[in-house]
């Protein structure tokens, strides 16, 4: 019965032991759990997502994780996943919209760079399947291409006038072949099918007619579109003549509309009873070798900047994919430990049974049984230390290397014996006393020869001399930290400035030292170069287009307005802020010289300022309202607006900001009305080739009219149907008479109060009359009267 007792308590003793040791390691493992997933929550705090992510649910529930009794253990690790997961979606949804914006730009990327590739080698980046059809079907003569389109003969003379061509010369890619060779071409375009034209981007496929211009002697008239247009080609030149020959170059629209055809600088044509923009200019030269190098130039420019558009968003799309990734390891899947969980709850009992069976064992006389258990166990514990040490030995192969070992350790311990006894022989037969004398004449020598007062003396003496040139090199030093730090302010501001922090400039002296400066320096003046064009392509030449549009606009606002509103007829004026003189200066100049080192190179120094200052303010304030103000193109002018009185044409035109404050209510509000016509004109681009398009063009306005006579307010509403434009307006009811004819409904709104117990109310009752109607025409019958 001992034995039995005492084999149950070291079979339940191995058990304990194990779960014991089972619950440390889960103890300490979820204290390391609770340690990654809360430096899991600050990554996912500190992720690079607007707005930031709130972690507050995973912090409760890692609190819950850390003060939850074991048996709750493994719902508190589920709660603690769920949640991790429910922030790495919320961190997929913050970040989509850069995420977009990264597959955006790579995408572009992707299109732009086949495009480039084809410009650098002097391909148009568009399909052009006729083309390619017969250069690989026409026989080739030596030095004489197959077939040419016709935007490869011809240069661009005059680059003010690019757009205009690029625009109007919709022909461009029509295809040259020689007459020999035009039968055979013309079967090949008829034999075309729908599917060779359908990639997005094809320009029509167009054939010049054989013997078409040999007959017609064209005359390119002064000043025509044919003018600009350079071509070594008979054939292109006779193409061209006939196209544009008659097509004069005009740059406003009083002289535009002179001509039976004429043409302006952004495209607009006037050829017969037409007048016609086939598009508007998108920037992308095509005509001749030069165009082609001008949008190599632009589309590298914008390879460039989706570049760094990507390589300010990867960085962000790397971190959020780490933190989503690392989720799995600062909190990893809790089922092992929940098993784990299960099997240490049986702890208790176990422990329990373990008690009562020991106190069953010592209820018995065992001092005997004890005695000859322990020798047992000691033999055990020993026999299984032997083998151990033995199954080692025969796993390393090393009793042959311990023999060996033994056999070396007594030769060597045999001559460490020898060597003993030779030393202590030599040391009892040798006398050293003899050298005694020798030695004390020799150091009375030297305390003669170097006396110690005199040798001290000299050595005080190069101390002093030593302390003065260390007190000039610290001040020189000093003074070279000084003039360093203000050479290259504000860089190095943070190195220190006394003689023990030299090992700072040190380290940056081994820096430049072993770099390649002058490589640094080349680099330096390719990426200054490179900033000077984006600088020209992206900011002065965008300002360029946007100041022109202005123009454009208002000429076109003021065409309309031309037809007098009343007696009145309104114009705006635009004029040159001179605060922005200089930098309207630049954008001039930069659109005069077409390289970049002709436009720095013919800057003088006030321009120099202002483009310096300009640049300044874009680099280290891009956010700045001064930068907001430099890029808007509206703060470049002062805007005003023009009465004249038609009936005295010889009378000056009055300006509404000077004259507001001298006007009567009336001939204040009316310019504005006028004003606000003009916005909502712009603003549907009623003004435009859309005018004939379906428009809302709806004019909601509230208190209109409330100043102006009846007069007034009837040529106003005249003058919104003369341009096409319908309005809404909240009047009062003393206006109603004036309006009510012109307009084609009227709604009342009427306010009557009603009782709800002790709460009152106000309803609004609206009732409609139209114009058009007899109640309408009574009504305003009945105003007249």
């Amino acid at each position: 019965m001992y034995k039995s007792l005492a084999d149950q308590i070291r079979t339940l003793g191995a058990d304990i032991e194990k779960l014991d040791k089972l619950s440390r390691e889960i103890d300490g493992n979820l204290r390391g759990r609770v340690e990654n997933a809360r430096q899991w929550m600050e990554s996912v705090v500190k992720a690079p997502v607007t707005p930031n992510i709130s972690a507050t649910d995973l912090d409760q529930a890692i609190l819950t994780l850390e003060g939850c009794e074991v048996g709750e253990t493994s719902n508190a690790l589920s709660h603690v996943a769920s949640t991790a997961d429910t922030l790495c979606k919320q961190l997929r949804e913050h970040f989509a919209s850069d995420a977009g914006e990264l597959r955006k730009l790579r995408n572009e990327k992707s299109e732009l760079k086949p495009q480039i590739d084809a410009l650098k080698r002097g391909l148009p980046p568009v399909p052009q399947p006729l083309l390619h059809a017969l250069k690989e079907a026409l026989p080739t003569l030596p030095g004489q291409p197959a077939a040419q389109a016709l935007r490869e003969l011809c240069e661009v003379t005059d680059e003010s006038w690019r757009a205009a061509i690029e625009v109007a010369f919709t022909e461009k890619f029509a295809v040259v072949v020689s007459d020999e060779n035009y039968a055979q071409a013309l079967e090949i375009l008829h034999q075309m099918k729908a599917a060779d034209s359908a990639q997005p981007g094809t320009p029509t496929q167009t054939l010049i007619r054989k013997n078409t211009f040999e007959a017609i002697n064209y005359k390119t008239q002064n000043g025509s579109l044919a003018s600009k247009i350079r071509t070594t080609s008979e054939l292109a030149r006779a193409v061209i003549d006939e196209w544009f020959g008659n097509v004069i170059c005009v740059t406003n629209l009083e002289s535009f509309e002179k001509h039976d055809s004429a043409i302006l600088p952004d495209g607009l044509l006037a050829r017969g009873t037409m007048v016609q923009r086939a598009r508007h200019y998108d920037g992308l030269p095509f005509v001749g070798e030069e165009g082609l190098k001008r949008q190599l130039k632009s589309k590298l420019a914008q390879f460039e900047t989706l570049e760094a558009g990507i390589r300010r968003l990867e960085p962000l799309e790397r971190e959020i994919d780490r933190i989503i990734d690392d989720r799995n390891q600062k909190i990893p899947e809790h089922v092992s430990v929940s098993e784990n969980l299960i099997r240490i709850e049986t702890l208790p009992r176990l422990q329990s049974k373990h008690k009562d069976l020991n106190e069953r064992l010592q209820a018995i006389d065992s001092s005997a049984f004890k005695k000859l258990e322990q020798e047992a166990e000691t033999k055990k514990e020993q026999i299984a230390d032997w083998k151990e040490e033995e199954l080692e030995i025969a796993r390393k192969g090393a009793e042959g290397k311990i023999k060996d070992a033994e056999r070396n350790l007594k030769q060597h311990s045999e001559g460490a014996e020898h060597l003993e006894d030779e030393f202590l022989s030599v040391k009892l037969n040798t006398d050293i006393s003899s050298h005694l004398e020798q030695y004390r004449t020799w150091k009375e020598e030297m305390i003669a020869q170097f006396p110690a007062d005199a040798l001290s003396k000299k050595f005080g003496n190069a101390a002093n001399v030593a302390e003065k040139i260390i007190l000039q090199t610290i001040g020189d030093l000093k003074l070279a930290m000084l003039d360093f730090k203000k050479t290259f302010q504000p860089k190095f501001d943070d190195l220190p400035e006394d003689e023990h922090g030299t090992a700072a400039y040190e380290r940056l002296l081994s820096s430049i030292e072993n770099a390649n400066i002058p490589e640094y320096e080349r680099k330096s003046a390719l990426e200054q170069k490179r900033w000077n064009g984006l600088f020209r392509t992206q900011v002065l030449s965008r300002m360029q287009q946007a100041i022109k549009k202005v123009e454009n606009i208002i000429s076109l606002l003021n065409q309309q307005l031309k037809r007098p509103i009343g007696h009145d007829r309104y114009k705006i004026e635009r004029r040159h802020n001179p605060d922005f003189k200089f930098y309207r200066e630049l954008i001039d100049l930069n659109s005069l010289h077409h390289e970049d080192e002709l436009f720095f190179a013919s800057i003088d120094d006030d321009l120099q300022d202002a483009l310096d200052a300009f640049l300044q303010t874009l680099v280290k304030n891009a956010n700045s309202p001064e930068a907001s103000r430099l890029l808007d193109y509206r703060q470049y002018f002062d805007y005003d607006l023009l009465v004249s009185d038609v009936r005295d044409l010889g009378s000056k035109p009055v300006s509404v900001d000077k004259q507001s404050g001298k006007m009567s209510g009336g001939e204040n509000q009316s310019p504005y009305f006028v004003a606000i016509l003009a916005s909502y004109l712009h603003a549907y681009n009623r003004h435009e080739t859309r005018w004939k398009e379906p428009s809302l063009a709806l004019v909601p306005i509230d208190e209109a009219f409330s100043k102006l006579s009846g007069e007034r307010i009837q040529d106003c509403l005249k003058a919104m149907a003369e341009l096409d434009l319908q309005g809404m307006f909240s009047m009062s009811s003393g206006n109603i008479p004036y309006a009510f004819s012109l307009c084609d409904e009227l709604i009342i709104i009427t306010k009557k109060e009603e009782r709800r117990g002790t709460r009152v109310g106000v309803r609004n009752i609206p009732s409609v009359l139209f114009s058009d109607s007899d109640e309408g025409r009574a009504c305003m019958k009945e105003s007249e009267s």
